[in-house]
């Protein structure tokens, strides 16, 4: 089996490529991270590519010189701050790479984020865009929440303030977040690579409140917490589905969802072009974001 896994070099990427190597697959780790990419490829029994996945010239040439049976995007800018402050990069690569990368044939799974429900931030704005884009494609997309200890996570700070001896930052001491382990994450989404298309999502993530995290990584390295404050476009506690998505079918931990499309071919044709008008600007696509995203 030959398998593209795009954001390769990232947490769950990596993970992946380590869970499909060998066993007859041929993987192809596909990123823009060089040193991490490089990495990789001395750990697993890989082929590094590295390359922006909104090259649909790319797409069409790697298709054309590999027989690829299976597609799956992990490939994201995830950061708040980062997306608020460069949303061009953000919603070309979160949004639209899905249908640069998409090709009648091969299986296409997309990885998206419990953010993208009701989203409140330009970040779950990208991510609602690509799964409308999935839905379009007809293809299998799988809504993550929080990996415990992924690469730039909310632990992987905590971790990074205690050894250096710095209060430990918590945004809102209410804030409440989903999670799963990285084997969770890996073994979902291989499952729904395996099923047919639609919306996918764990049976039962747990909960925690960020602040008892922050403590614990507080009382470890003994140091202060700070509060800072919530940053623009954090939920108190996120939601995991939109109330017109109800169960099809339960496999396991994997529950496939009944999601209607809430953008037609037009309306995402019409999105797209009143982004591009409005220059990438941050407050232009604020703009644009609460014009498009469903109302309850």
């Amino acid at each position: 089996m030959r398998i593209a896994i795009t954001g390769g070099a990232g947490t769950i990427g990596s993970a992946l490529c380590k869970s499909y190597a060998g066993a007859g697959n041929i993987v192809y780790a596909i990123d823009t991270n060089e040193r991490a990419l490089y990495l990789l490829s001395l750990d697993l029994p890989i082929v590094p590519v590295l390359q922006d996945i909104r090259d649909h010239y790319f797409w069409n040439a790697f298709y054309d010189r590999n027989a690829i049976d299976l597609v799956i995007n992990c490939a994201a800018c995830k950061q708040l701050p980062l997306v608020e402050a460069h949303p061009f990069h953000a919603v070309s690569v979160n949004g639209f790479a899905l249908g640069a990368m998409y090709r009648e044939g091969i299986k296409l799974v997309h990885i998206s984020t419990d953010k993208a429900v009701y989203p409140v931030s330009l970040y779950g704005f990208t991510k609602y865009i690509a799964e409308e884009e999935a839905k379009r494609l007809g293809v299998s997309f799988i809504r993550l929440v929080n990996v415990y200890g992924s690469s730039g996570s909310v632990i992987e700070v905590f971790e990074r303030q205690g050894k250096a001896l710095q209060p430990i930052p918590v945004t809102d001491p209410h804030m409440v977040r989903y999670f799963t382990s990285e084997i969770q994450a890996v073994n979902l989404i291989r499952q729904a690579a395996g099923s047919g298309p639609g919306l996918y999502m764990q049976k039962e993530p747990s909960t925690r409140k960020i602040y008892e995290i922050a403590a614990d990584f507080a009382e470890q390295y003994n140091v202060p917490i700070k509060v800072i404050g919530a940053r623009p476009g954090e939920k108190l506690i996120e939601e995991l589905t939109y109330d017109d998505e109800h169960v099809d079918k339960i496999e396991g931990d994997l529950v496939r969802y009944d999601s209607p499309r809430r953008l037609s071919d037009d309306s995402l044709k019409a999105m797209a072009e009143e982004i591009n008008k409005s220059d990438f600007r941050k407050y232009s696509m604020l703009k644009t974001m609460w014009k498009w995203i469903p109302n309850r």
